[in-house]
């Protein structure tokens, strides 16, 4: 059977020092008073067995040697009964209040001294699982709260056209508008419901990653070209500057994803006649972020994908010449449903961003952002060449 090893959070008994001492002391009093009733034991068969005195002393020991081993033994394991059983009473008790929906309830840990024994490490854990719990209660409320109101935008315009479209006054104009408010309404809806199913899936794991060898400037310049017609629109000057050739190992339709929400938030909150910079080269170093604190990283771990440190890197930039982002939003610009402009006037329903933070850690690359207000904003991803 394999041995479990022990955890190396802890670094110190669950029966403390003076514990040992009190079961010392306990069973040194024990063993003083099996002394006098030996003593009297021993007088009582010596003198009913005054012919044999070695047959007294091997029954005296013997009784003595058994009955001092069951009473120790006795004690210790109803010390250490009762010190289990006072923690384990206090797991229960919080397990009992979490489980009725109470997840503020933490339980202290034994030790302040930077010590730490098998209950505090349980204690710990426990009380990370109550915090975990109470995120996601939050996060699911939250959520609801959310997809509610995202729902609820679309559904009432659809009603509203729909009632007024029962007018028979309406000319063939109007009830085309109206048609037209109905129709995109009903397309908000639909890429609504698709961006949830898409965010589940990512979230829960399930979707198979495709790992293939593919270049990754090909990739970005065909996510451009489907942004020809809003760009054309906005009258916005696009710069892309992309190295010939960057062959890279990743799942080509979860990275066009990526670049389709980076490229339609870029366009969304540039202003008309602004600007996007778009960039792809191969670098060595890290993503090189301005001093600014209005800067947030998705960090992935990328040793077990990459196998060596000194690795090159594919490092994609998406800049924009907007509004820029103030440093409360930069905090959470990654967070579903977030939105920063809060009046709902640019379209949009705040899971772009949330599934591309869930891409970056599914297909092991980082993404940073860096901005400020009135300044644009920066993307900047950092993809393994493998």
């Amino acid at each position: 059977m394999k041995q479990t090893e022990q955890d190396p959070r802890i670094n110190a008994s669950s029966l403390t020092f003076s514990d040992y001492l009190k079961i010392l002391l306990i069973c040194n009093v024990t063993c003083a008073l099996l002394l006098a009733v030996y003593n009297l034991m021993h007088g009582f068969l010596h003198a009913k067995f005054q012919d044999d005195h070695d047959l007294v002393v091997y029954i005296s020991v013997g009784i003595f040697v058994v009955l001092a081993s069951l009473i120790i033994s006795l004690i210790v394991v109803y010390a250490r009964r009762r010190y289990m059983n006072r923690h384990i009473q206090i797991v229960l008790d919080s397990a009992r209040r979490v489980a009725s929906g109470d997840y503020s309830v933490r339980i202290p840990l034994t030790h302040i001294d930077g010590k730490t024994d098998e209950f505090d490490v349980l204690y710990e854990d426990f009380n990370t699982m109550a915090e975990n719990l109470s995120k996601k209660t939050v996060l699911g409320e939250d959520f609801l709260s959310n997809v509610s109101h995202e729902f609820k935008t679309p559904l009432s315009v659809i009603t509203n056209y729909i009632t007024v479209l029962d007018s028979d006054s309406l000319s063939a104009e109007d009830r085309h508008a109206y048609m037209e408010k109905i129709r995109d309404a009903s397309l908000r809806l639909s890429d609504l419901v698709g961006n949830i199913l898409k965010l589940n899936r990512l979230e829960q794991g399930k979707i198979d990653v495709q790992l293939k060898s593919f270049d990754l400037c090909d990739a970005l310049a065909q996510s451009i070209l489907n942004f020809d017609q809003p760009l054309t629109e906005k009258n916005i000057d696009l710069t892309a500057n992309l190295d010939t050739r960057i062959m890279i190992d990743s799942d080509e339709e979860l990275l066009s994803i990526v670049f389709n929400n980076l490229l339609s938030n870029a366009i969304k909150f540039t202003p008309e006649n602004g600007q996007i910079t778009i960039s792809a080269e191969k670098a060595d170093g890290g993503i090189n972020n301005s001093n600014s604190k209005n800067s947030k990283t998705i960090s992935t771990d990328l040793s077990d994908k990459i196998g060596t440190s000194d690795c090159k890197y594919a490092i994609v930039r998406i800049s924009d010449s907007g509004c820029g982002m103030s440093e409360d939003t930069v905090n959470h610009i990654f967070d579903k449903f977030y939105q920063a402009d809060t009046s709902h006037s640019t379209k949009g329903n705040g899971l772009g961003l949330a599934m591309v933070s869930e891409i970056s850690r599914l297909l092991h690359f980082t993404i940073a952002v860096d901005s400020a207000p009135g300044n644009g904003s920066t993307f900047t991803l950092k993809l393994p060449l493998l």
